[in-house]
């Protein structure tokens, strides 16, 4: 499976903002505050290494990601928060298992 187009992208945002009850998945902000900003947020990163290791089938599923605010609160971003890093450990090998599960 290649990366998602743009408009593959925005069906996704909408469908988990919806699923969220248009909340940002982080810190609980309405994401249709004007100040909101809703992007997607993804835990494994959209990084080179990250689909080199795991495809655009797990990177881009939709429980790797989840739709947050673009606010920063006391230094931190919503989007930044979600990421599980470069070495996401236990937590990383368990959602990689699961989404592997539900494919």
């Amino acid at each position: 499976m290649s990366k998602m187009s743009i408009a593959e992208k925005s069906a996704q945002l909408q469908r988990l903002a919806h699923k969220q009850g248009w909340r940002c998945a982080r810190c609980g902000w309405s994401l249709l505050a004007p100040d909101a900003h809703a992007q997607r947020a993804h835990k494994i990163p959209q990084a080179v290494w990250a689909y080199a290791r795991y495809g655009a089938a797990i990177v881009d599923h939709d429980m790797n990601v989840d739709v947050v605010c673009g606010r920063s609160v006391a230094g931190s971003d919503c989007n930044s928060a979600t990421s599980l890093g470069v070495a996401g450990g236990v937590a990383e090998a368990r959602l990689v298992q699961a989404i592997r599960e539900a494919l």
